[in-house]
């Protein structure tokens, strides 16, 4: 159990960020695997189970009585419950005039974080608490990576990139040969366990059209041989064991000698983009700042140019290329499918 080793002046400074007295979390059935990931609380996790960090004083734990097993040995006081009644009175006497950090996204905004049904938003609110988001608990103290974390990423990353980069100079040399899909998903899946990694889903092979389907999953509609001059996109992920930080990759390929400008303008926008991404990362630490997730989202979009005309980037001769070139390819499959034209 991780409770008593939670850095309890980092949970202050974190409850700040948040806004809250303290961070109760929550679970039924696994449904919020946070819980388990912050406090190594574990075991059947049929009823539900609240524990309450508070700012100051000791932690508290709602749990009901015929699984009092998971809490042994608990750090703080245990309040257990049978009946509901004695749910709701427990409750009240932890939450009431609390402002509370829980696992929630207004909106569904975050889809990872918000784990706590709103039906238990609401009856604690109706018990006296005010419930705000946990987003900056759960970056402080579930999303950081350990040492271990780090080697398992490492270690998973570098044998995916082998495993690809063999993958995919066998198959561009394959085209029009038979090779289908699923053949090569099979030869990859084989390389993965080979390397002694897991996964949680089949990687990802796709062909020609099927490269620009987005999770694409190969033989569900029967099974597509590679032709000559085709893409090809492998999608593939793993990690020493389930529950271990993952790598997740994509690689493409191009079963011809020469890929046609469309293919390499796509590739060198989303290779250009992740490059912005990466930079935004890097820039951020070298200046010692924190960074957060959707600055790289906006770095890796190209932005359109303003109403008014204005625009930095595209001051960039580079830039401006590209947007030519792709506004040129966007003409000519409009021209070809018969939907008008296009105006500059």
């Amino acid at each position: 159990m991780k409770v008593a080793s939670i850095d309890r002046a980092a949970l202050a400074a974190a409850l700040d960020s948040a806004g809250a007295d303290g961070w109760l979390l929550y679970d039924f059935q696994g449904m919020n695997p946070v819980l388990a990931q912050v406090l190594g609380i574990t075991g059947m996790a049929s009823r539900r189970l609240f524990v309450l960090l508070p700012r100051e004083g000791d932690p508290v734990a709602v749990a009901h009585k015929i699984e009092l097993q998971s809490v042994a040995g608990f750090p703080g006081t245990v309040l257990p419950y049978a009946r509901w009644e004695e749910l709701h009175a427990n409750l009240k006497q932890v939450v009431a005039g609390r402002r509370l950090a829980m696992e929630v996204a207004p909106n569904d905004a975050v889809p990872y974080l918000d784990r706590v049904p709103h039906g238990v938003v609401q009856l604690l609110t109706s018990l006296g608490a005010t419930i705000v988001p946990s987003a900056a608990l759960v970056t402080r103290f579930a999303s950081c990576w350990s040492a271990e974390d780090e080697a398992d990423h490492y270690d998973a990353a570098e044998k995916l990139a082998t495993i690809a980069n063999d993958a995919l100079r066998r198959a561009v040399t394959l085209g029009g040969t038979g090779l289908t899909e699923v053949a090569m998903q099979r030869q990859v899946i084989d390389a993965i366990h080979a390397a002694g990694l897991a996964f949680d889903h089949p990687p990802i092979v796709a062909f020609g059209a099927n490269a620009a389907n987005p999770h694409y999953e190969p033989g569900l509609a029967g099974d597509v041989a590679l032709g000559r001059d085709q893409v090809i996109l492998l999608d593939l992920w793993g990690g020493r064991a389930l529950g271990t930080v993952f790598a997740d990759q994509t690689w493409m390929g191009f079963s011809g000698t020469t890929p046609p400008a469309k293919v390499l303008l796509v590739w060198e926008t989303v290779r250009d983009a992740r490059d912005a991404a990466i930079a935004t990362v890097t820039g951020a630490v070298a200046a010692g700042r924190p960074v957060a997730g959707y600055e790289l989202d906006r770095a890796a979009v190209v932005p359109l140019p303003h109403p008014s005309g204005a625009s930095s980037w595209l001051n960039d001769p580079a830039n401006r290329k590209r947007v030519e070139s792709a506004a040129g390819l966007i003409r000519a499959e409009l021209a070809r499918v018969g939907r008008g034209t296009m105006e500059s």
